[in-house]
């Protein structure tokens, strides 16, 4: 898989990347043994895949959709306050475009962030176990 594209999507990659990435402590980066990484691609692959189709069953949702813009001004307001200079000025301007913009990367973020969750929660148990049968298996 390129790390900089990948056929399935932005977020998907993005989930990949994350779960199956060396752990990265105090400066110092722990790699896996071979088995350990073959066993977090499949684990990787597994949660992105869920991931995607929990985004789309989300978006495709009215009440998750509407949850995800009923946020969108405590997002705004409380984390990320340099977003209302842009709407402000956007509405100053009549860039109705760059509102809308702003306001969806925004409900996007939120949706990704929940399908995320959604994912680590389904698969978090079966993980574990795995992990640990590699590790019975090779002690």
């Amino acid at each position: 898989m390129c790390e900089l594209t990948d056929p399935r999507g932005d977020f998907w990659r993005r989930i990949h990347a994350h779960v199956a990435e060396p752990v990265r402590f105090a400066g110092y980066v722990f790699h896996r043994r071979h088995d350990e990484q073959a066993l977090v691609e499949k684990q990787a692959v597994r949660r992105a895949d869920t991931a995607v189709r929990e985004l789309r069953a989300l978006e495709a949702n009215d009440k998750s959709v509407f949850g995800a813009l009923e946020s969108v001004s405590f997002q705004i307001e409380y984390k990320r306050p340099h977003l209302r200079a842009q709407l402000a000025d956007a509405y100053r301007t009549g860039d109705h475009a760059e509102l809308g913009r702003i306001v969806a990367d925004e409900m996007r973020q939120e949706l990704e962030q929940q399908a995320d969750d959604a994912a680590a929660d389904e698969y978090e148990m079966a993980e574990y176990a795995e992990r640990n049968a590699l590790e019975r298996s090779t002690a």
